[in-house]
């Protein structure tokens, strides 16, 4: 049997005040008396009504959702930022409208797909974002705020980590650590990221030899043979999947070190030393910057010290 929808009209009969004035009691900001929203609300609990809220964001031109534009949610420090925005999106009442894909093609059309939802803002994890679907976001109103990505042009409000000073961070570690023959094996030469720890390492320590690698924990194993021939004492990966990859294929002695934080670095056989983002930071400043566009904020890494390493 199909039981009858309750409806705004029914609470307002229970209640018996205007369909509007049930609007209006559901709504924080709204003004109405203390005494007219608790009889509203218990009529709804009595009749077991929840507001639509798709119905009141046609009234007050707000969805309420905030798009989370997520890459490979299979890598873990994508994986482990999404972990942390969920709860905090949830506490602050924006539902998010997830769009993730692997590659630029199936992301495009996520985004497609999301902006027919009419976010009121969007948080963009994934290494890109259409130029043409940022335009339309601007043209609409829409903030947008790049998390841990670079803005290719201004305007998107950013929170990121900062991944100069963390390399220089790094670079102290080892350097008190008594390390001077340091190999790298860097990220992508066209990743802004992998640019700046990089950097970062080089203001403090020059190293005997850089490699490239893709961000993969093969690409990591791979390239080191070749930096073996420069005798390194220790290796310095742009990111900790490459550090693993290094470290399952270093010969004894080897120290490797790695930057993101990522759960799998402090297994017993890895024990990875690492600058860990601060995820939660992230999240956390993202969410603020939502209300503030064009504003910039980086976040510190954190030295996670398993002096383990091999």
């Amino acid at each position: 049997m199909n039981r009858r929808r309750v409806t705004s009209l029914h609470v307002a009969a229970a209640a018996g005040v205007s369909q509007s004035a049930v609007s209006r009691a559901f709504r924080d900001d709204a003004s109405i008396s203390r005494d007219l929203r608790e009889r509203v609300h218990a009529a709804a609990r009595r009749l077991g009504y929840t507001p639509n809220a798709f119905a009141a964001g046609l009234l007050t031109r707000s969805s309420g959702l905030v798009g989370l534009v997520m890459g490979d949610v299979a890598n873990p420090v994508q994986a482990a930022l999404l972990a942390a925005l969920l709860p905090r999106l949830a506490a602050a009442g924006r539902p998010p409208l997830l769009a993730s894909a692997a590659d630029a093609p199936g992301l495009k059309a996520a985004l497609e797909r999301l902006e027919r939802y009419r976010p009121d803002g969007v948080l963009v994890c994934a290494p890109t974002l259409p130029p043409a679907i940022g335009a339309r976001l601007a043209r609409d109103g829409v903030p947008v705020v790049l998390v841990n990505r670079y803005p290719r042009r201004p305007g998107p409000a950013v929170a990121r980590t900062d991944n100069l000073a963390g390399g220089a961070a790094m670079a102290r570690h080892l350097r008190a650590r008594g390390l001077r023959r340091v190999a790298v094996i860097a990220g992508p030469e066209d990743a802004p990221a992998s640019r700046d720890r990089l950097a970062g390492l080089i203001a403090v320590l020059r190293p005997v030899a850089v490699a490239h690698g893709d961000y993969s924990a093969a690409s990591g194993a791979a390239v080191l043979p070749g930096l073996l021939r420069h005798a390194p004492e220790a290796v310095f990966c742009a990111n900790d999947l490459m550090a693993l990859g290094a470290l399952d294929a270093a010969p004894p002695g080897l120290k490797v070190f790695g930057f993101d934080g990522i759960p799998e670095g402090a297994l017993p056989r890895y024990r990875l030393t690492t600058m860990a983002q601060d995820m939660a930071a992230l999240a956390e400043a993202a969410l603020a910057l939502l209300e503030r566009p064009g504003e910039q904020r980086l976040i510190p890494a954190r030295l996670v010290d398993r002096t383990e390493s091999v």
